[in-house]
């Protein structure tokens, strides 16, 4: 089973964290993310991304092989599947 290394997340969509710091921090930051996926977009992922991954790894059929997962292998393997329609 791989690790996750997920760098800088970006809360999206779901339950605010129940640790008060926490979102403090979140709206502090949250104009930074933004500019830092500009700047940096192997080095930021979101919960959502980081969900969708984690689902892909336990996924038999994935492969996945790195032992390490870093952002942008997070990103990678928590794209939106394509449209089934």
């Amino acid at each position: 089973m791989p690790a996750f290394r997920p760098g800088p997340v970006r809360p999206v969509r779901g339950m605010p964290s129940k640790t008060l710091l926490y979102r403090v921090g979140y709206v502090v930051t949250a104009p930074l993310f933004p500019l830092l996926r500009r700047i940096a977009p192997n080095l930021v992922t979101t919960t959502e991304a980081l969900g969708r991954a984690m689902i892909a790894v336990a996924t038999p059929a994935a492969g996945v092989r790195p032992r390490i997962l870093r952002p942008q292998d997070i990103n990678r393997l928590g794209q939106s599947p394509p449209d089934q329609g």
